[in-house]
């Protein structure tokens, strides 16, 4: 798969995703949907082997993005934070709905 040629846009959008530390999931959500309509527009309808073309890249390209994952899910400070909060979680769901005690 990461052999598979892409257009820039798509490529450029990718790594957008991936190097992404700021924008929340429908941010990122947009930027991919927006990237895969912008390579998959044409103003008129083209020969079947080329439609056939087009589709193995956008399917290719969806499939990198939804690989991607935001660089900021890899850092090691956010892990090192979750895993000290992880008590207070769970005192915390003990009290909600669907983690279950009534106070």
């Amino acid at each position: 798969m990461p052999d598979d040629p892409l257009p820039a846009t798509l490529t450029e959008a990718i790594s957008q995703i991936t190097n992404d530390r700021e924008h929340g999931a429908s941010w990122l959500a947009r930027v991919a949907a927006q990237a895969l309509a912008a390579a998959s527009t044409f103003d008129s309808p083209l020969p079947p082997a080329e439609a056939k073309a087009l589709l193995e890249t956008l399917h290719s390209a969806a499939k990198r993005i939804a690989a991607a994952r935001p660089a900021w899910r890899r850092s090691p400070t956010r892990r090192r934070a979750s895993g000290r909060l992880a008590p207070l979680n769970e005192q915390v769901m003990g009290r909600w709905p669907g983690g279950a005690q009534s106070t």
